[in-house]
């Protein structure tokens, strides 16, 4: 199986509107809703994700999305990821992560099979609607290689990015 193109979207817009919108674009809510026996892995508060070993991270029941996204609007903030099944079978998966700086990051993934330019422009142009759609402020697309950056300063610094987009950069 090829590598995904994976596309991020860092907004500040981390509040419970945004996040309904983002999800009833790109998944179906009663399938996603039951998360069986999945956990949370999260970036202790205070802690960098740079130097922590996994069993050093804090782990909860993931429960439900509703207590997923409680737990991300939830203060103090918590950084955390979730990997979700899209609605358009087109996409690979959807991705959310809360941010250690108050933040959150829209995610999707493609299928980079024969990484023909076709995919990258797909991806550009998915990248330019969740940047349009949800207040993004910064984009990158990576190959499938790290998970999704929990701080703006890990996005910038992401060392498999194939394209990095900006708010009014272009």
């Amino acid at each position: 199986m090829p590598p995904d193109l994976d596309i991020y979207v860092l907004s500040k817009s981390r509040d419970r509107d945004t996040l309904e919108r983002f999800i009833s674009t790109y998944l179906d809510r009663h399938v996603s809703e039951m998360r069986g026996d999945e956990e949370l892995m999260m970036l202790p508060l205070g802690a960098t994700k740079e130097l922590l070993r996994t069993d050093e991270w804090e782990w909860e029941p993931a429960i439900t999305l509703s207590h997923i996204l409680e737990r991300g609007l939830d203060h103090p903030r918590r950084a955390f990821v979730v990997y979700l099944k899209p609605k358009d079978t087109t996409l690979s998966s959807v991705t959310l992560a809360f941010t250690a700086d108050n933040q959150i990051v829209f995610g999707l993934s493609i299928d980079d099979e024969g990484k023909k330019p076709k995919n990258r422009n797909l991806a550009k142009r998915l990248l330019q609607n969740l940047a349009q759609s949800f207040n993004g402020h910064l984009g990158l697309i990576t190959y499938e290689e790290e998970p999704p950056p929990l701080s703006e300063e890990e996005a910038q610094n992401m060392n498999s990015q194939i394209y990095i987009w900006r708010k009014n950069a272009g």
